[in-house]
């Protein structure tokens, strides 16, 4: 499939087809930092990856605790992963968490 047969709407293939699809960015602009990309290392990268996931889990956890002040840090947890991972997994964690909290206690119930 080619670019033009592709219905992308500014979204051009820069060289080593990388897609350009910042619509608030002037097109010069675009490039530079993509130039900018291509010239780091692998670790830096990496280490801009990381850091950018790592502000992205923060922001997602402070909006929920701002949601759900009620919460307590085990049910904001469990929150965090059933927004993120689906209810499924966070029924499995929240079941986890119980059981670990009962061992470490002794107490059962």
């Amino acid at each position: 499939m080619s670019v033009a047969d592709s219905k992308l709407t500014r979204q051009t293939l820069a060289p080593q087809n990388m897609i350009t699809q910042l619509s608030d960015t002037d097109p010069k602009t675009e490039k530079f930092q993509i130039s900018l990309i291509r010239k780091s290392s692998i670790s830096e990268r990496i280490s801009r990856l990381r850091s950018l996931t790592q502000t992205a889990i923060q922001l997602s956890r402070r909006a929920i605790k701002r949601a759900n002040p009620e919460l307590s840090e085990k049910d904001l947890q469990c929150k965090f992963v059933e927004y993120h991972y689906g209810n499924k997994i966070a029924v499995g964690l929240k079941k986890y968490l119980n059981n670990k909290a009962i061992n470490q206690t002794g107490f059962t119930g």
